[in-house]
């Protein structure tokens, strides 16, 4: 149905594998999270909260470099 819309179908199955693939990432990235969450919990990790007035957003820190900016969300 979409593939009307492009000339070029080849185009167009370009763009939906790369949204594809940035979901499939995404979610990816949720699950390793939400692994590393609960290993963390099971293993009585400390984890600590912080939070800023100015965007009042929770931020968990990890003890591990698991992310380059040391944080996982």
């Amino acid at each position: 149905m979409y593939d009307k819309v492009f000339e070029n179908s080849d185009l167009f199955n370009i763009i939906i594998n790369l949204c594809i693939n940035n979901i499939e990432l995404q979610l990816n990235n949720i699950e390793l999270k939400l692994i590393y969450c609960t290993k963390l919990i099971n293993n009585n990790k400390k984890i600590i909260f912080n939070t800023k007035r100015l965007n009042n957003s929770h931020r968990l820190y990890n003890n591990f470099p698991l992310y380059t900016n040391y944080k996982l969300f």
